[in-house]
């Protein structure tokens, strides 16, 4: 609710356990419909069904969860919260199970990966995980299955990012909160113009075009090397 505060105008938040269940059940209902089209037209994944049907196309859509333990039942809980945390982390683990083929991602982070925390009927659905330095050697056998998070350099934003067995050693890029939220008023503000401008006005718009897909180019953070 505040560290993503500049996201608020492309994405649903929700600050409690209530209002993520509405958000899950939504990409659940959301799931199936795309499960039906799938099968419809004989697609296995949704790539190929854009590709296929680009009046169909459908929005990829990303399920980020911050700080994953709060979906942790507990037993200095009252019943019904204990039982609503199951319930979370149940649906969670089918999205988790199924949803990446019809284009529903999810991205879990915590800040002490503990092996109680994360079930292993979702652990196994995340191919793609990212660590860094570690406290302890546990913490980084529970994310990458291995110690080498624990023996990673203590240099700022030094990651260990892993995909099936491979494993690499990267840089993250650190991006101010208040340049962020500037970058992104201003993707808003050419979206908005986008919208406004009318398609057929020829080449002294499609100049403008140019002007603006290349100025939201410039925008990006860039990758160091």
């Amino acid at each position: 609710m505040t560290d993503f505060y500049h996201t608020r105008n492309h994405c649903i938040f929700s600050g409690d356990l209530i209002g993520a269940e509405i958000i899950i059940d939504y990409l659940r209902q959301e799931l199936d419909k795309r499960r039906y089209l799938l099968t419809k037209f004989n697609v296995r994944e949704i790539k190929k069904f854009n590709e296929k049907y680009p009046q169909y196309k459908l929005p990829y859509l990303i399920l980020f969860i911050d700080e994953f333990a709060f979906t942790v039942p507990s037993k200095y809980l009252n019943k019904e919260e204990k039982q609503l945390r199951q319930k979370l982390q149940a649906k969670i683990a089918e999205l988790g199970q199924a949803a990446r083929k019809c284009g529903i991602h999810l991205i879990i982070s915590m800040q002490k990966p503990v092996n109680t925390l994360i079930p292993t009927e979702l652990k196994t659905h995340f191919p793609g995980r990212i660590s860094f330095k570690m406290s302890d050697k546990g913490s980084s056998m529970t994310i990458l299955d291995c110690t080498d998070a624990f023996y990673l350099s203590s240099e700022k934003g030094k990651l260990i990012a892993m995909y099936g067995t491979k494993k690499i050693q990267a840089q993250a890029l650190y991006l101010d909160p208040e340049i962020a939220e500037q970058r992104m008023s201003m993707f808003d503000r050419f979206n908005q113009y986008e919208k406004y401008c009318n398609y057929n006005r020829g080449d002294k718009f499609d100049e403008w075009q140019y002007k603006f897909q290349h100025q939201k180019k410039r925008l990006l953070p860039r990758q160091r090397s």
